[in-house]
Protein backbone atom coordinates (compact mmCIF):
# COMPACT_ATOMS: atom_id res chain seq x y z
CA UNK A 1 0.00 0.00 0.00
CA UNK A 2 2.92 2.34 0.68
CA UNK A 3 3.98 2.08 -3.00
CA UNK A 4 0.48 3.04 -4.16
CA UNK A 5 0.55 6.12 -1.92
CA UNK A 6 3.98 7.09 -3.23
CA UNK A 7 2.85 6.57 -6.83
CA UNK A 8 -0.23 8.71 -6.24
CA UNK A 9 1.81 11.52 -4.67
CA UNK A 10 4.42 11.32 -7.44
CA UNK A 11 1.69 11.50 -10.10
CA UNK A 12 0.09 14.48 -8.38
CA UNK A 13 3.38 16.37 -8.14
CA UNK A 14 4.25 15.52 -11.73
CA UNK A 15 0.84 16.65 -12.94
CA UNK A 16 1.38 20.00 -11.25
CA UNK A 17 4.83 20.35 -12.77
CA UNK A 18 3.53 19.46 -16.22
CA UNK A 19 0.73 22.00 -15.83
CA UNK A 20 3.28 24.73 -15.04
CA UNK A 21 5.44 23.61 -17.96
CA UNK A 22 2.52 23.90 -20.41
CA UNK A 23 1.82 27.46 -19.25
CA UNK A 24 5.50 28.36 -19.68
CA UNK A 25 6.04 28.88 -15.94
CA UNK A 26 9.36 27.08 -16.18
CA UNK A 27 10.65 28.07 -12.75
CA UNK A 28 7.63 26.50 -11.04
CA UNK A 29 7.81 23.51 -13.39
CA UNK A 30 11.45 22.89 -12.46
CA UNK A 31 10.56 23.12 -8.78
CA UNK A 32 7.81 20.55 -9.35
CA UNK A 33 10.06 18.18 -11.25
CA UNK A 34 12.65 18.46 -8.47
CA UNK A 35 9.94 17.62 -5.94
CA UNK A 36 8.99 14.60 -8.04
CA UNK A 37 12.63 13.50 -8.05
CA UNK A 38 12.72 13.65 -4.27
CA UNK A 39 9.84 11.18 -4.23
CA UNK A 40 11.30 8.93 -6.93
CA UNK A 41 14.99 9.75 -7.48
CA UNK A 42 15.51 7.07 -10.14
CA UNK A 43 12.88 8.39 -12.54
CA UNK A 44 14.26 9.87 -15.76
CA UNK A 45 11.21 11.82 -16.94
CA UNK A 46 11.61 14.67 -14.42
CA UNK A 47 15.32 14.94 -15.24
CA UNK A 48 14.58 15.27 -18.94
CA UNK A 49 11.82 17.80 -18.32
CA UNK A 50 14.13 19.89 -16.15
CA UNK A 51 16.65 20.02 -19.00
CA UNK A 52 13.95 21.09 -21.45
CA UNK A 53 12.51 23.66 -19.03
CA UNK A 54 15.93 25.20 -18.42
CA UNK A 55 16.52 25.49 -22.15
CA UNK A 56 13.11 27.12 -22.61
CA UNK A 57 13.90 29.52 -19.76
CA UNK A 58 17.09 30.54 -21.53
CA UNK A 59 15.13 31.07 -24.75
CA UNK A 60 12.58 33.21 -22.90
CA UNK A 61 15.33 35.35 -21.39
CA UNK A 62 17.04 35.76 -24.75
CA UNK A 63 13.76 36.76 -26.40
CA UNK A 64 13.05 39.28 -23.66
CA UNK A 65 16.53 40.75 -24.09
CA UNK A 66 15.97 41.05 -27.86
CA UNK A 67 12.58 42.69 -27.27
CA UNK A 68 14.04 45.19 -24.78
CA UNK A 69 16.89 46.03 -27.14
CA UNK A 70 14.44 46.64 -29.99
CA UNK A 71 12.28 48.78 -27.71
CA UNK A 72 15.27 50.87 -26.63
CA UNK A 73 16.33 51.28 -30.25
CA UNK A 74 12.82 52.42 -31.09
CA UNK A 75 12.93 55.02 -28.29
CA UNK A 76 16.32 56.24 -29.49
CA UNK A 77 15.03 56.55 -33.05
CA UNK A 78 11.99 58.47 -31.85
CA UNK A 79 14.14 60.76 -29.72
CA UNK A 80 16.43 61.46 -32.68
CA UNK A 81 13.41 62.19 -34.87
CA UNK A 82 11.93 64.57 -32.30
CA UNK A 83 15.28 66.35 -31.95
CA UNK A 84 15.47 66.83 -35.72
CA UNK A 85 11.92 68.21 -35.78
CA UNK A 86 12.68 70.57 -32.90
CA UNK A 87 15.86 71.83 -34.60
CA UNK A 88 14.10 72.31 -37.92
CA UNK A 89 11.33 74.29 -36.22
CA UNK A 90 13.87 76.56 -34.59
CA UNK A 91 15.55 77.15 -37.95
CA UNK A 92 12.35 77.77 -39.93
CA UNK A 93 10.26 79.57 -37.32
Amino acid sequence: MKDAKLDAEYSKVLEGANSKFVTADYTAAIEGYNAALKLKPNETYPVEQIKIAKKKQEEQLAEEARRKAAEEESYETKATYLNIIAKSRSVFC
